[in-house]
């Protein structure tokens, strides 16, 4: 536990942090939910497309061209002919409908085949592009994150930076060296009072337009006008 704490505001701090784990069970909790949520239409979707070869009924079966449609229309195209010799004009001959039926389902077959490859085609090419365009989101997020000039990205940044380089990083032992090192213009005071240059936020109290300072524990933004850190429950110098 950070130092500096009386009575009033460990039992502040307790409080806080057993209201923010409540706070996180309950968003995992809905997560979860919303998963298994997920989970169950992506397997009714899944079944439906096996059997149906589309997406149901409408839209994009008839685009794609789902197995019922190719039945039926294998099915008219080969057997109302067979229908219409036979009634119309009393041609009936056994060989002939069997042989119409063997070819019947040697084109059945090979048009279900083709399709299925086809459509297992495009599933792989689209399932390659969604994940292109994924991997394409992250990385735009990822240089949105840092190039935006947002504290705790940068903050996060240099911490990654500096452990990638095997420099330590415990607290007051290198104070020093991250406020020499680190991008932002640190004061007398330490960790706790570094902001960047020019930014600032609205203090929750008064009002006024504040610099943005950051916890000296945990390095994270700190609302101007807070007694705690957001993130660690850190009780803030000076306020």
């Amino acid at each position: 536990m950070p130092p500096g704490f009386i009575n009033s505001e460990c039992l502040a701090y307790l409080e806080m942090v057993a209201y923010r784990r409540y706070r996180r069970d309950l968003r995992d909790e809905r997560i979860r939910r919303g998963m298994r949520v997920a989970r169950r239409v992506a397997m009714r979707n899944a079944r439906r497309r096996m059997f149906w070869g589309g997406y149901g009924y409408r839209g994009r079966a008839f685009r794609r061209g789902s197995s019922p449609f190719l039945i039926i229309g294998c099915l008219a195209f080969f057997f109302i002919p067979i229908a219409v010799l036979t009634l119309v004009l009393g041609i009936f001959k056994p060989i002939v409908f069997f042989i119409s039926i063997i070819v019947f389902l040697g084109v059945l077959a090979a048009i279900i085949g083709i399709t299925i490859a086809v459509r297992s085609k495009q599933d792989r090419v689209e399932r390659a592009e969604r994940q292109a365009r994924l991997k394409e989101r992250l990385a735009a997020n990822r240089e949105g994150r840092v190039e935006s000039g947002s504290p705790a990205a940068a903050w996060r940044r240099f911490r990654e930076d500096i452990t990638e380089n095997g420099d330590e990083f415990e607290g007051d032992t290198t104070r020093q060296e991250l406020r020499q090192e680190i991008p932002f213009t640190g004061t007398s005071r330490g960790m706790g009072d570094i902001h960047m240059e020019g930014t600032t936020g609205l203090d929750v109290n008064t009002g006024d337009e504040t610099d943005i300072k950051f916890c000296e524990y945990c390095g994270s933004e700190i609302t101007p006008g807070t007694k705690f850190c957001s993130t660690c429950g850190a009780a803030i110098p000076g306020s």
